[in-house]
């Protein structure tokens, strides 16, 4: 360690070590916790319980409906349940995975930086799971129109 020295022998003033701090992302030599990847494990759990609960509100909708109303299921309606199941649980997989994953890989109790090596991971994970999202929301819509179209055109 360098010291720079200010100021007569008597006087002297220690300022500190003469080393530049390097980038603290990439050459990180003491531990620290990504804020970035915190912030994306709570949207992903945020967005995966709004979807589930939507999904259950719309279940018991369905139902209800389909008390004062003729229920023909038939092979179509039962797929389209399968996939609706499918863009449910990997939303759901991916904010498990992402608050293990912070949960293992970070400990708050260091020093906090913005971005670290498993920032990506994070990323991925919340895309996988806000995709799935978007496409399950796509296909909701499509569905809807679907049954309007039937409705329309006489043919149930």
């Amino acid at each position: 360690m360098q010291y720079v020295v200010v100021g007569e022998p008597e006087d002297a003033i220690i300022i500190g070590d003469m080393e530049v701090p390097l980038d603290v992302i990439v050459h990180s030599t003491h531990a620290s916790w990504a804020l970035i990847n915190l912030m994306l494990s709570i949207f992903g759990v945020i967005l995966a319980s709004y979807i589930t609960i939507s999904t259950i509100l719309t279940e018991r909708r369905k139902k209800d409906d389909e008390k004062f109303a003729e229920a023909k299921k038939d092979e179509k309606d039962n797929s389209i349940k399968h996939n609706r199941a499918l863009w449910l649980i990997i939303p759901i997989a991916t904010a498990i995975a992402a608050a293990i994953l912070f949960i293992l890989t970070q400990n708050i109790r260091l020093s906090m930086v913005w971005l670290d090596r498993w920032t990506v991971v994070h990323i991925i994970l919340f895309s996988v799971g806000l995709i799935a999202t978007l496409l399950m929301w796509t296909r909701k819509d499509k569905e809807k129109d679907d049954k309007t179209t039937t409705r329309e055109s006489g043919e149930i």
